[in-house]
């Protein structure tokens, strides 16, 4: 805050006849709940009587000696009361029942919310600079000067923010005093002056003055009429330099008056004019600089426009940062000459990094180019940022763990990141090879490399070789497919007991069993190793050793109900398990039954809680398998043994036949709150299946899709067959971000728990603990030990929660830059443009200016517990017992001991 020291002396008042008053610049800190003032900023006063309906306006103040001079009107005078620990209210002249305030709480720049009134954000804090924000948990919000017109609240220093300063009503003196103010010269000045003012002078009265200066920098002194001029050397340190002069007023032959002008010379800022010592002088805190630049070379500039990559073309460069898009004033090739001046230069996250460069400063000519600089990949480092490399024959890997993909490329040594700040480049694929070139950047021990175009990133052909696959079935399997990556609509099949095919590496192999004659798949054995686990949903399993001997085994299953069997409703479909498949006719439940001429026959049934208990023969059971590589199921059983399809004709059919021959018997399936939705993907218009009472004599039927008739049907899972269940595996960290199609249930959930958020403060999120069922579609937290694997149930149904600001992604979604936070190792980061896939959730960006959002989980009572299964030793916690993954400023327990961070 400013301050002053000056002697109060008598020339201005409320009646310029009646001079016992004058308002005189004054410490925050020295104003009372007795004392009355006026609020400056900026030359400009706030008035405080216009009421609650628009923002208080701006008066037009004169100041001189710090002093307001002229009238103070009773419309711009204040009170106050509070301290600089809790904040300070400032209040209308004389009123205890109106205030200043800001009355709304908003992320937009635009709200013209300060008002005199009785609202509740009337706590104000003054910081270093002079600048007062409120005092509560909400973004902050500054005293700013709108156009000079009126004050107003805003979210930053950006729009219109000025320090204040507070003239206090003092009653006057009549002695004489010396006015005036210390004096900031900059580093290259040779002289300078200042004005003073003698108040209440004494005829005779004499004004003389004095100097002192460390190392004789300043020169001389002299005084004339008011004003005091000096010399002074420039100052060619690195150091700010300050000199003391006296003024001294003699009156009445001996009586004196001092006042003391503190004059300040700027410290001569450092110039650089090489990219490794630029480099060399970075440091964490940002410093000002001047900086030579030496004809080099524009190598990139980010798709936002606010990062300029720079380079001597020699293997060096750095980062020049602005608030703004730059891209209509830099681009690639450009070359760079001229000294940018009162520059800030800082180490950013391992490189070093130009703000505030006036672009005006510098000669920016075209033609330049940039040179492919000479670094081995292990030999990058943050001196490299900018700079221009190539590299050959890299390995892809993918870390699909976050929300956003990250890609490496390594030469079996050192791995660096594929980053797409100048260029979205297409994914790449894990286990392929490229040749890359582009602009490289060091982000903390990270090492990224930039593409500029697609022609940047090539694929590297690598020969596959060719195998012969020997396969050997057991009698109850017909046959297998064998698909080629390259083109899997016409696969191989090798058919009988046994079969060679000629293969490559990475070829896909799906069973198909001999369901005609009862029997499904058991396990897939391959090298002597069962690798059932590792197929996918569709079946299938993706080879890449260059020799196997297959082997396929298989059980008998009965498809028929056995009476006294149990089935619950399911949410899901799982491959292999045992259905029956239930229609309603208001509160009357049937079961699909044996076949008729040219539908199913319906079995009535009872339901209690969502369980069916077959109580008749007649009830059919089925197997689903699938989905296939395509998506498509196949629905298998009746007493005759055989898969349903749907007419190829315009009747309503539904019918049963030995052979899964044509798309009429491969359905799609989707199921929402129970409700099942079966289609069979033929070119017919009658083709989804449905209930319907029919008149007394029920029956199962396909119609057309925007057919009204009946009921769809649902899916009743046989009792003794394991709740359905999902699982995740965790990170490294023990973390994981998740999304399901189903409802699931963590009451009997293993491996870890989930959590919501319920709060977002600043850059600090807190997490809810999950603890029962939740709908399809949540978003949450997955948290365990690192790699674990969590498994959770299916539900049949659930209530949304309360609280939850985790978006799930049901969907491949495409995502803007800095729009949400992923989950990216253990922290929230902001994502980059791209797909976010499906099953991943995602937190909406509420904060422009925090790159990582630190996690803190509710419920933790005690400093040495064991917290959800995981050892408190090595994790940090609050000093309420609170899980801190990324600890800010503070007191924590780290490890049982007390770190001040």
């Amino acid at each position: 805050m400013p301050a002053s020291n000056v002697t109060v002396t008598a020339q201005w008042a409320d009646d310029p006849n009646a001079p016992q008053y004058e308002w005189v610049e004054t410490r925050l800190a020295d104003l009372t709940s007795s004392d009355i003032f006026v609020i400056v900023g900026s030359n400009y006063a706030m008035t405080n009587n216009n009421g609650t309906s628009s923002a208080p306006a701006a008066t037009a103040v004169t100041i001189e000696n710090s002093r307001i001079t002229g009238n103070v009107a009773e419309n711009i005078r204040w009170n106050i009361s509070g301290d600089a620990d809790n904040g300070y209210t400032f209040y209308p002249n004389g009123s205890t029942t109106t205030w200043l305030y800001c009355n709304t709480v908003a992320s937009s720049s635009s709200n013209n919310n300060m008002r005199v009134g009785t609202g509740d954000r009337k706590l104000f804090l003054p910081d270093n600079n002079g600048y007062f924000v409120t005092n509560d948990n909400y973004t902050p919000r500054y005293i700013s000067l709108y156009s000079n017109s009126d004050w107003r609240g805003y979210v930053s220093t950006s729009n219109g923010a000025v320090a204040l300063k507070f003239y206090k009503r003092q009653v006057a003196s009549t002695d004489p005093s010396i006015s005036a103010s210390d004096v900031n010269i900059d580093y290259n000045a040779t002289g300078g002056s200042f004005d003073y003012t003698i108040n209440n002078p004494v005829d005779g009265g004499s004004v003389s003055v004095d100097f002192d200066s460390d190392d004789d920098w300043l020169l001389t002194a002299t005084v004339d009429n008011g004003t005091v001029s000096f010399t002074c050397e420039a100052n060619e340190t690195n150091d700010v330099r300050q000199a003391l002069i006296e003024i001294t007023y003699t009156y009445n032959t001996d009586v004196t008056v001092t006042k003391d002008v503190w004059v300040t010379q700027a410290a001569a800022p450092v110039v650089y004019s090489t990219i490794p010592a630029l480099f060399a002088a970075a440091t964490g805190t940002e410093t000002d600089v001047n900086v030579t630049f030496n004809n080099w070379v524009v190598s990139g500039v980010s798709t936002n426009g606010k990062n300029v990559f720079v380079t001597d073309n020699n293997g060096n460069g750095f980062v020049i940062y602005y608030n703004s898009d730059m891209s209509g004033t830099f681009a690639a090739g450009n070359i760079l000459s001229g000294t940018a001046v009162s520059c800030s230069l800082k180490l950013y996250n391992g490189f070093a990094e130009l703000v505030n460069v006036d672009a005006n400063d510098l000669t920016i000519t075209t033609g330049g180019t940039v040179s492919t600089a000479n670094v081995d990949l292990a030999d990058l480092a943050g001196v490299n940022t900018g700079a221009l490399v190539s590299y050959e024959n890299l390995t892809c890997s993918v870390d699909d763990s976050g929300n956003t993909p990250k890609y490496y490329l390594s030469d079996g040594t050192t791995t660096i990141q594929v980053y797409n700040a100048l260029y979205a480049f297409e994914a790449l694929v894990a286990g392929k090879t490229y040749n890359i070139t582009g602009v490289y950047q060091q982000y903390n021990s990270t090492k990224e490399l930039m593409p500029r175009s697609a022609a940047d990133i090539v694929e590297v052909q690598v020969q596959h070789n060719d195998y012969d696959l020997t396969v050997t079935l057991s009698s109850n399997v017909s046959a297998i497919f064998v698909f080629d990556t390259a083109d899997d609509t016409n696969p191989l099949i090798v058919d009988g007991a046994a079969g060679t095919v000629q293969v490559t590496d990475g070829t896909q192999i799906m069973v198909s069993p001999d369901v005609e004659s009862g029997y499904v798949l058991e396990s897939l054995t391959v090298d002597g190793v069962d690798v059932t686990s590792q197929m996918d949903n569709s079946g299938a399993y993706t080879f890449t050793m260059p020799t196997h001997a297959i082997s396929i085994t298989a059980t008998a299953v009965e498809y028929v109900a056995p009476v006294g069997t149990n089935y619950t409703l399911a949410s899901s479909i799982t491959s292999g398990k045992h259905y029956i498949i239930v229609g309603m006719n208001e509160d009357d439940a049937y079961a699909m039954g044996e076949q008729r001429t040219n539908n199913r026959a319906g079995v009535g049934v009872t339901i209690e809680n969502e369980t069916v208990t077959v109580s008749s023969a007649d009830v059919v059971e089925f197997v689903i398998q699938g989905p296939d590589l395509n998506g498509y199921y196949t629905i298998y059983g009746a007493n005759t043994r055989g898969y349903l399809y749907a007419s190829s004709g315009n009747a309503n059919q539904l019918k049963t036949r030995e052979e899964n021959s044509d798309a009429n018997s491969q359905w799609t399936i989707s199921i929402t709150e129970g409700n099942a939705t079966i289609t069979a993907q033929g070119t017919n218009t009658r083709n989804l299946m449905r209930f319907n009472p029919n008149n007394g004599s029920p029956l199962f039927a396909c119609y057309a899709s925007t057919s009204t008739t009946g009921t769809l049907p649902a899916f009743y899972v046989k009792s003794d067959e394991s709740t359905p269940t999902e699982s995740k595996t965790l990170n490294g960290s023990g973390y994981a971000t998740y999304c399901s199609q189903n409802a699931l249930d963590f009451t009997n959930a293993t491996g870890g728990t989930a959590w919501a958020v319920t709060a977002i403060s600043g850059s600090t999120i807190t997490f809810a603990q999950i603890t029962g069922a939740v709908p399809a579609g949540t978003g949450m937290l997955l948290m365990g030990d690192p790699n674990a694997t969590i498994t959770m149930p299916c539900a049949t149904g659930a209530t949304p929660l309360a609280t939850n600001l985790l978006e799930g992604i049901t969907t491949a979604t495409d995502v803007a830059a800095d729009t949400y936070y992923g989950l990216s190792g253990d922290e929230f980061v902001k994502v980059n443009a791209g797909t976010v896939p499906a099953g991943k959730a995602l937190l909406p960006a509420t904060e422009v200016g925090a790159r990582s959002l630190s996690m803190v989980f509710e419920g933790v009572d005690g400093i040495n517990e064991i917290v959800n299964g995981k050892s408190v030793n090595g994790t940090c916690y609050d000093l309420s017992g609170r899980r801190v993954v990324k600890p800010t400023k503070g007191l924590y327990i780290v490890n049982g001991k007390k770190i001040v961070k």
